[in-house]
């Protein structure tokens, strides 16, 4: 077909186009005007022989009502009987006839009102009539002329309807005649005003085969101009141009709707990738704040233990809480940091710590849990491993936390060992662990899916065992920053053993106060507030207006709660108050409008601008900037320790308060 159109093109038949379109259109035209012209005539044709036929009944009509008329008195005067038959004939006659004329005279006219007068009329007087030779048939004479006369009036004024129906017909006849001459006259000017109008078709579609090359041309010139603005999304409309310029269109739009496929399938991968961004910051700032909230209380009553076990000589238990609770809030922030773990933006502390005891500690946080399973705990320490190690401790406990936790998990009956040894591999050595257990296994097809985000071997995994499936993955990203490497090896059904290798330098003297029992928070000193002051605490949760009110229990303070932002706004406006908690997240109002509105009412009303300290479980420093912008003084982390607070309120209250209005600037 392609090369019969080029054919035809180099041939020049596209020349013809205009006079067979301009033969087309006249023939068209005045093929269109030859039919209006016969049904009109034809119309009016009708019309006039319809009105004729109607003009010829009516005198039919005239006639025999006079007939009718002459019997009916013949028969009043003589009393003959046999123009009792002759009017019952002449009746049937006439009604016949009339019956004729009513459907001529609608159907040139339906809404003719002398029509109905007249068959009106006319009914009327067949009733007259007829009660006339009743009275004559009963010798009431003077009835029967009474009645005549009757008849006699109603018979002169349907005369005159009559006379009104032959005006109208003649009238519509005359019309249909004045109709036609008209037609016949203006039939000159109809067909010059036809051959104007093909003429000017002619000059449109000559100029439209004139730019048959050009406008094409055109075309295709404006779309290279969108396509280098990159507007690819508007193809160039294929006219009806010549054979090899329309088919530089077709290829012209082929490339730009190729380029604008290839455009929009990177835009959106780019949306995808911009998505999967917001939805990991999304999950992590979530994860964050579910589990700071119960952490906070957590971490907090660990520390008001350590105060009141201290001098019991309670230690060892309470320790271990606060070690855990110190762990869980690491495990915590280093979620919300695995953007930068992945990145390589993270680095390693550089620190000796005790290996033995690290690994010893971290399989104990986790011995109660095995315990409930009846499993058992085994850990084996070759003696190759050094006591100390120059490394980030908490890093290597933040692996081995993940493994054993994914052990225990995973095991429902049996026991998990953790295996550590080491090899000799110049100035450094190769420290290997292997955490193995007897559990559920992973199939051989997804042991590559493990070590990916938010991944689990099975999605009937996740729903038995739960968890977020970003633990491995960050075992995998911090293995990587140590330089080592983890494999694993599993067989469905009889268990799974990881195993982490990577280089390590023994240290050369132990860290300090390693033989020290650790750190319990509180146990040191126990920080008061320096002067007497009234708090405004706000938080939806009474567990946290707990945590508060005991860690400030002994400090010269006054606190008065609200359990959302709108209680905390109207208690604010009714006493002035030396500082603000303010929980973020809080039903009714959260803690931005109730922020916002403080402030705007300490500056309508020239107060002074108390500190507003903001309690979030939100870390991320989009959070943190947006309760900067709200207004407050402070942002405190969730969880929230005893010294951390009262330091915070310290710094405020040590500081000038008459000079501070609601005008100067607040610190963050």
């Amino acid at each position: 077909m392609t090369q019969w159109r080029k054919i035809f093109s180099k041939l020049g038949f596209q020349s013809i186009v205009p006079p067979l379109a301009l033969l087309l259109v006249a023939t068209l035209a005045f093929g269109w005007l030859a039919i209006r012209l016969t049904t009109h005539f034809s119309n009016l044709q009708t019309h006039i022989s319809r009105t004729t036929e109607a003009n010829e009944s009516l005198i039919r009509v005239t006639l025999l009502r006079s007939q009718v008329k002459e019997a009916l008195l013949l028969y009043e005067a003589t009393g003959r009987s046999e123009l009792l038959s002759q009017i019952k004939m002449l009746e049937s006659e006439r009604a016949g006839e009339s019956a004729h004329l009513k459907n001529l005279i609608t159907s040139i006219e339906p809404d003719v009102l002398h029509l109905e007068a007249f068959f009106a009329g006319t009914r009327e007087s067949l009733g007259l009539r007829q009660k006339a030779l009743a009275a004559l048939a009963n010798g009431q004479r003077n009835r029967a002329r009474e009645l005549i006369e009757s008849f006699l009036i109603l018979y002169r004024i349907n005369s005159a309807r009559m006379e009104d129906l032959h005006g109208f017909l003649k009238s519509q006849l005359t019309a249909s005649e004045a109709e036609m001459s008209q037609l016949l006259d203006s039939l000159p000017y109809f067909i010059i005003s036809l051959l104007l109008i093909e003429a000017l078709g002619a000059y449109f579609i000559i100029t439209r085969h004139r730019r048959r090359v050009l406008q094409p041309l055109n075309l295709i010139h404006n779309g290279l101009g969108k396509v280098a603005r990159g507007n690819l999304g508007e193809p160039v409309p294929v006219t009806d141009a010549p054979t090899e310029i329309r088919e530089m269109m077709e290829d012209f739009n082929a490339m730009t709707m190729a380029l604008e496929r290839t455009t929009r399938e990177l835009d959106l991968a780019r949306s995808r990738a911009e998505r999967a961004a917001r939805v990991k910051s999304e999950f992590l700032s979530n994860m964050s704040h579910e589990i700071r909230t119960p952490l906070n209380v957590i971490v907090g009553i660990a520390d008001i233990l350590g105060e009141k076990m201290a001098s019991l000589g309670v230690t060892k238990e309470v320790n271990v809480l606060a070690k855990s609770s110190r762990m869980l809030v690491n495990i915590v922030n280093d979620i919300l940091d695995y953007s930068r773990l992945e990145s390589g933006r993270t680095s390693l502390a550089k620190a000796p710590f005790d290996l033995r005891s690290a690994i010893k500690e971290v399989a104990s946080v986790l011995e109660s849990l095995a315990r409930e399973k009846g499993l058992n705990v085994k850990i084996d320490i070759d003696p190759s491993v050094p006591r100390f190690i120059v490394g980030d401790e908490f890093r290597l406990e933040q692996v081995l936390l993940n493994l054993i936790n994914n052990a225990v998990k995973f095991t429902d009956k049996g026991e998990v060992v953790i295996h550590a040894k080491c090899e000799k591999r110049g100035a450094l050595s190769l420290l290997t662990i292997k955490v193995s257990d007897t559990g559920i296994g992973i199939s051989p097809e997804n042991v590559s899916r493990i070590f990916s985000r938010f991944e689990q071997a099975e999605a009937s995994t996740i729903r038995r065992f739960g968890g977020t499936g970003l633990g491995l993955a960050i075992v995998k990203q911090i293995v990587n920053l140590f330089g080592g490497e983890i494999t694993v090896d599993s067989k469905l059904g009889h268990g799974t053993t990881f195993s982490v290798s990577m280089p390590v330098q023994a240290a050369d003297a132990a860290p300090v106060s390693t033989d020290a029992a650790p750190e319990i928070p509180g146990t040191l000193q126990s920080p008061q507030l320096n002067a007497p002051a009234r708090i405004l605490l706000a938080d939806d949760s009474s567990d946290n207006r707990f945590l508060i009110r005991a860690y400030l229990k002994n400090s010269p303070v006054e606190i008065i709660e609200a359990q959302n932002g709108q209680q905390a706004l109207d208690h604010y406006k009714t006493a002035p108050f030396d500082a603000v908690l303010m929980d973020i997240q809080m039903p009714v109002k959260d803690g931005y409008d109730a922020t916002r509105e403080i402030r705007a009412w300490e500056s309508e009303h020239g107060r002074n601008v108390t500190p507003i300290i903001a309690l979030t479980a939100f870390s991320l420093p989009e959070e943190i900037e947006r309760c900067r912008e709200a207004g407050c003084t402070s942002t405190m982390i969730k969880p929230i320790r005893k010294q951390d607070l009262i330091m915070t309120l310290n710094r405020f209250f040590s500081r000038a308060k008459p000079g501070l209005t609601a005008e100067s600037p607040t610190e963050v």
